[in-house]
């Protein structure tokens, strides 16, 4: 005999793991942003430095 799932639940579970996922992927792309915007900070001074001279 089978037991009939609660959609409720599995509706629950669903929202679990989408929100778990999304931040677990969350943070590689928090930190590539901030390895970007580190790299634009540094060279962007130095382009501007070597266009100018």
């Amino acid at each position: 005999m089978q037991r009939k799932q609660n959609p409720e639940r599995e509706i629950d579970i669903n929202m679990y793991f989408d929100y778990n996922l999304k931040q677990f992927y969350n943070v590689p792309r928090s930190w590539a942003s901030k390895m970007f915007m580190t790299g634009c900070v540094i060279s962007f001074p130095i382009a501007i430095t070597f266009y100018i001279t």
